[in-house]
Order: structure tokens, then C-alpha cells, then sequence
């Protein structure tokens, strides 16, 4: 439904990353993305040859997430 460019960071768990936007969203965007986060936090992480689905929780307001890996079953 959207790109949204992030820099994503590994935790020292290595299922964890910490996810910035590059560049910065604007408002909208923001408050669009809080929503749904809200309504469903499980998303498609995509790199450049392969993808991941992960689970975000928002913090430090929506500026940053923290991006969990859902194992696969």
C-alpha cells in the first residue's frame, strides 16, 4: 500500500531492529502510520532481494519503531 524509506538498526538480539524514517515523514503521514500501527502493527519488511514480516511498535512518538521478526511457523 506505501513505501516509507527507513534506516533500520539491529538490536543485539538480532530479531529486533530499530527503525528511523530517512527522511523524516511529515505530519500526515505520521499520524496516518499511528493509525495503523493501532489498527494492525504486522508488516512487510522488504530489502533488496527479500522480504520479512515483521511487527512494529511505535516510540519515541512515530518518529522512530522498533521492528520485531514474526517467525515464520
Amino acid at each position: 500500500m506505501a513505501r516509507i524509506p527507513i534506516r533500520a538498526t539491529a538490536t543485539a538480539n538480532m530479531i529486533e531492529w530499530e527503525a528511523a524514517f530517512s527522511p523524516p515523514p511529515d505530519h500526515s503521514i505520521r499520524e496516518n502510520l499511528k493509525q495503523l500501527i493501532d489498527s494492525d502493527s504486522c508488516f512487510t519488511h522488504h530489502f533488496d532481494t527479500s522480504a520479512v514480516e515483521v511487527q512494529a511498535e511505535d516510540f519515541d512518538g512515530v518518529d522512530r519503531l522498533r521492528l520485531t521478526v514474526i517467525p515464520e511457523p
